[in-house]
């Protein structure tokens, strides 16, 4: 096993990060924000810094797992970067906040925004492990 490469920790946790800034603002803000029944008023009262920065520790520690992962495997050809990681997504993270939906009677569109969301994190941050490599 290879050392966990940190830096790319730190990367792929940024660009997790900046991935979700885009998601829930530009391009799905308005219709995530519908379908969780979000208003001014309903917005989180602890604040912004507890919320991005609980936000960023979390993708942190999913970055770790990931480095993990691929210092087990340090031999991987390219292409494996992104099908590993995006193979957690689809297979282990969106199945689990699926199920969750499911139980809760949440939308299918409010699930297609979130799970589309997950695939696209780690497949950022697989990329960036990839990068730095």
């Amino acid at each position: 096993m290879g050392a966990i490469n940190f830096g790319a920790v730190l990367l792929a946790a940024v660009a997790a990060f900046a991935v979700g800034s885009l998601w829930y603002g530009l391009l799905f803000g308005k219709p995530w924000r519908e379908e969780m029944g979000m208003t001014a008023a309903s917005a989180p009262r602890h604040g912004m810094a507890v919320l991005l920065g609980g936000n960023f520790v979390l993708l942190l520690a999913s970055a770790f797992l990931l480095g993990h992962m691929f210092a087990r495997n340090p031999d991987l050809r390219s292409f494996l970067y992104f099908m590993m990681a995006g193979g957690v997504a689809a297979f282990f993270i969106v199945p689990a906040l699926w199920i969750n939906y499911l139980y809760q009677g949440r939308s299918l569109r409010l699930a297609m925004i979130d799970g589309g969301y997950w695939v696209s994190a780690y497949l950022a941050m697989g990329t960036a492990f990839w990068l730095l490599r």
